[in-house]
């Protein structure tokens, strides 16, 4: 999460803008979705086995796209809207 904020930063620093995949593959690291939705898991599920722990990797697609949208709805809570001529 730490190496996410700081490409963020140097992206910031050096006023660029980075292409969408780019911006993409390092916002859903930055927020804390990931974060969240484990530790969420293990406070919630009281049993947890080999196979819920092997499931957590399984389903790594699911929290990526769930802290992708997380993040992207943060954003639009936060960005400027830029007028196009």
């Amino acid at each position: 999460m730490l190496k996410a904020f700081l490409e963020e930063a140097k992206w910031s620093r050096d006023k660029h803008v980075p292409k969408f995949d780019d911006y993409l593959n390092n916002a859903w690291v930055s927020v804390s979705g990931v974060v969240i939705l484990t530790h969420a898991y293990f406070l919630l599920n009281h049993s947890i086995t080999k196979e819920a722990l092997q499931s957590l990797e399984n389903y790594h697609a699911l929290l990526r796209r769930s802290s992708t949208i997380f993040r992207l709805c943060n954003d639009l809570g936060t960005s400027k809207v830029i007028k196009l001529n």
